[in-house]
């Protein structure tokens, strides 16, 4: 049996509550919600994929 449930929380609320709990240079920029994430085969997540977007370079 599997059990669910769900927060509904704003990236606000959760900045603000970082702002407050974590020090100045751990305090989340912004928040991105995803559906799922990425994975290799074993189940790992692959982090490198999730911070991609915030590394790429635009010339």
């Amino acid at each position: 049996m599997k059990t669910v449930s769900y927060l509904l929380i704003t990236s606000a609320e959760i900045i603000e509550t970082a702002k407050k709990n974590l020090a100045s240079y751990q305090k989340p920029r912004s928040v991105d919600f995803v559906d799922a994430l990425p994975k290799v085969p074993t189940g790992k997540i692959m982090k490198r994929d999730l911070r991609a977007p915030y590394l790429a370079v635009e010339a």
